[in-house]
């Protein structure tokens, strides 16, 4: 019988996959799965570690969270110097985010927005090319349920792997072995 979520060899190699998984305070993480170094970080932060954290990246630590932050520091989120931690984490504040787009004059605006409406037309193309190839391979019986369609469209349709894919053919992304495990942690405020 046929399952739904078959996998067939068809001479397309998947991507790796690529989570994003967050723990609160803002934290998150996209986590990539290639060679090894989703590995190095642990799966999720705990709320007690993801509020340390945060106490670090906004300088409002205690010596309470010592413990913590030493767990912090061999998952990569903080560096250590002598006695002190410091975040090494990607930090977005939204307001700053807000302050620089008001910023931005017409031109500029007019520009970023035709990229994002471009990217969003390129997501939606691929997830399309996706649907309809999952679709003709369905027997009849599925091809017009959309909620099991969606499923496997989701299961099938990697698209952070696909960028991350390209990011290291680039050379935007740089192998596992040249990057800190804390790569794609980033914190908002």
């Amino acid at each position: 019988m046929w399952d739904l979520i078959g996998y067939q060899c068809c001479g397309v190699t998947e991507p790796n996959f690529v989570g994003n998984h967050g723990s609160g305070s803002g934290f998150q993480q996209f986590r990539y799965e290639f060679d090894g170094i989703a590995d190095r970080t642990p799966p999720f932060l705990t709320e007690e570690e993801a509020r340390v954290l945060r106490s670090y990246v906004t300088k409002t630590e205690s010596q309470t969270e010592r413990e913590t932050a030493s767990r912090l520091y061999t998952y990569g989120y903080l560096n250590k110097d002598g006695d002190s931690y410091t975040p090494n984490i990607l930090v977005f504040s939204t307001d700053e985010i807000k302050e620089r787009i008001r910023s931005f004059d017409s031109d500029t605006i007019k520009t970023l927005t035709a990229l994002a409406e471009d990217a969003a037309c390129q997501m939606e193309t691929l997830y399309h090319t996706v649907a309809d190839n999952i679709r003709s391979d369905l027997p009849e019986l599925f091809r017009e349920d959309n909620y099991q369609c969606g499923l496997a469209i989701d299961n099938c349709c990697f698209a952070r792997g696909y960028i991350m894919a390209e990011a290291l053919r680039k050379g935007y992304l740089l192998p596992a072995d040249k990057v800190n495990a804390a790569i794609g942690a980033h914190m908002y405020l």
